[in-house]
């Protein structure tokens, strides 16, 4: 994206800020980004934030905005949000993201839309609408895992605007020592669906 560092203005754009991989990202991008560029986290439904995401945005010192009121008033000081603020690019995460964000990106004609997917296997339903959104409004959609992206361009995802960035985290200033045990325990965290593969990481 070739525009000058000054100019361009960013929305992370984040359904919820609870406990999940895709919230922790959104931050995590929103508080790198900031460091370059004009950059504000906005969160679809502001009633829902945790109250560790918003320390986190406040030591940050992260610009954001908290959606709140019914889906029409929500989505009217979206528009009235990437407006006022002359938003170049939105990063989109999650489906309801991806819908409301590129909606309202094409209505305030906000240059870059950016979808973003983070599941291997979606709905049928989901599947349609982001295939619609991905191949004729969105300029990339960002795609955390490969299997996800070989998995869609196999039902129509046009492959060219599909994009792969592994999940990242933030380093730990202070190194956590711990007294030696043996054997190593390993926890995996996440929900309990097929395509966690939590058989494999037993195996």
């Amino acid at each position: 994206i070739k525009e000058s560092m000054h100019k361009t203005r960013i929305v992370v754009f984040v359904p919820t800020l609870t406990s999940g991989g895709a919230e922790k990202q959104a931050m995590i991008l929103a508080h790198v980004l900031k460091f370059e560029y004009t950059t504000f986290l906005v969160v679809w439904d502001g009633r829902k934030v945790e109250a560790k995401f918003k320390q986190y945005i406040d030591q940050n010192k992260i610009e954001y905005c908290f959606l709140c009121g019914s889906i029409f008033i929500r989505f009217i000081k979206l528009l009235l949000f990437l407006k006022r603020n002359k938003i170049s690019i939105i990063f989109n995460f999650l489906a309801s993201s991806n819908f409301y964000g590129t909606i309202a990106g094409k209505l305030t004609r906000v240059k870059y839309i950016i979808g973003g997917i983070r599941n291997a296997e979606i709905s049928k339903l989901k599947l349609i609408l982001q295939r619609f959104l991905h191949n004729n409004f969105l300029d990339y959609t960002i795609f955390n895992n490969l299997t996800g992206i070989q998995n869609l361009v196999t039902k129509g995802f046009n492959a060219s605007k599909c994009v792969f960035i592994p999940n990242c985290y933030e380093e730990q200033v202070v190194p956590i020592n711990r007294l030696p045990k043996f054997p190593v325990t390993i926890v995996s965290l996440a929900r309990f669906v097929p395509q966690k593969d939590f058989y494999t990481a037993l195996k």
